[in-house]
């Protein structure tokens, strides 16, 4: 094949001199054509060419060729895959949706140190069981004065308040659910000189039951949990299952108020017999704990209850009088609790009995009556003349 200068200019002559340049003459070279387009060889393509390099194998790109290896079937090798594809793959749980399996392994402590380590808490529980993870949790923070950072990078920094009157919270997760058992009977143990106590995590075990628990307040703001329980214990009521200061998320002082539950319902009464006596320089206010609101709603409603009765009723067939009362008298029980009385229930009529004042010279009359007694008997109106 002619070079390119060739087929511009023609070849030379045989004493060296330069070709001519014949302007007429075509040539078949495209000089707009489009260069051909260069694939890059990927990763795996690149290491089967050098495989089969080091092997003497026939490589396809270089066009090379080994007689003795032509007829050798050559076995893929696998590739290592990575451990990840195998496994499962690891689902993220939101805060926010609840795992009822994870629930039954994991334990709450309360009253934990502000700047409590994670090893404290592994060496008092680990005797308990398997641990499978430890938080820490309502941790105060001291305030920023640099540019903003994250809350879990201070916490790793240290930037922790210290003092009795800060504390934290924690959750414990065990492997297996029958060392929660064990976790919860350590409940009131002492871990850098404070009364932690264990919980589950339900609805129920973290509110406070009515019968065994009060509602302090009037606290002053530098209260902390250790000197509630020393309350108490000073004044004969040693029997303290727990305390539950209220405290700002952000600061982590004290709200003034807070709760404690006991061992026995008796000693819940001489707890509140105690109230108006001085704690931390205030006369504390003591009463008995509402009902929680999420436990009240999970229990069945007085409305939900007399369907069920009405359903019952009808699903039995046709009733007769006395089954009528009967149905009747259920449906006033489940609609009228113990302590409402007569003049309360708007749902049952006053008896006929109770409505006049009885007194000694008769029943009382209104003004109204007492004027037409004086007055006598109404006048009747003159009849109307007929209009002509």
């Amino acid at each position: 094949m002619s070079s390119l200068t060739e087929q511009l200019f023609g070849s030379g002559s045989a004493d060296g001199s330069a070709p001519a340049f014949n302007a007429a003459k075509k040539t078949n070279l495209d000089l707009f054509a489009v260069a051909p387009q260069v694939k890059k060889e990927s990763r795996r393509e690149k290491r089967r060419r050098q495989e089969e390099e080091a092997l003497g194998v026939k490589s396809e790109s270089k066009g090379k060729s080994n007689t003795l290896l032509d007829n050798v079937e050559l076995i893929p090798v696998p590739e290592k895959e990575s451990a990840s594809r195998h496994a499962a793959p690891k689902r993220l749980r939101h805060a926010l949706h609840r795992d009822n399996e994870e629930e039954k392994r994991t334990v709450f402590i309360g009253n934990l140190p502000n700047d409590i380590d994670k090893k404290e808490i592994l060496k008092a529980f680990k005797d308990c069981g398997d641990i499978e993870s430890v938080r820490i949790r309502n941790q105060a923070l001291e305030e920023e004065r640099e540019k903003k950072r994250g809350r879990a990078v201070r916490v790793l920094r240290g930037e922790l308040k210290k003092g009795d009157q800060y504390s934290a919270s924690g959750f414990i997760l065990f492997k297996k659910q029958h060392s929660t058992v064990n976790a919860l009977a350590k409940s009131g143990l002492v871990i850098s000189g404070r009364h932690v106590f264990v919980t589950r995590v339900d609805d129920e075990a973290k509110s406070f039951p009515p019968q065994t628990s009060i509602f302090l307040g009037n606290l002053s703001y530098d209260t902390n949990e250790e000197q509630v329980w020393q309350y108490f214990v000073d004044h004969g009521v040693a029997d303290v299952r727990r305390v539950r200061l209220v405290r700002d998320k952000e600061t982590g002082v004290g709200k003034g108020f807070g709760y404690v539950e006991f061992a026995k319902p008796d000693s819940a009464n001489r707890a509140i017999t105690t109230r108006g006596d001085p704690l931390n320089g205030r006369d504390v206010r003591i009463c008995h704990v509402t009902k929680d609101k999420k436990i009240a709603s999970k229990k069945t409603q007085r409305r939900e209850i007399r369907k069920n009765v009405n359903a019952a009723a009808v699903s039995s067939g046709p009733m007769k009088p006395g089954q009528q009362r009967a149905v009747r008298v259920q449906r006033e029980v489940v609609d009228t609790p113990s302590w409402m009385g007569l003049a309360t229930n708007p749902r049952k009529k006053l008896a006929r009995d109770l409505r006049p004042l009885i007194t000694d010279s008769g029943p009382k009359k209104s003004k109204r009556d007492a004027q037409r007694s004086r007055s006598g008997p109404p006048k009747k109106a003159p009849p109307k003349k007929p209009s002509s």
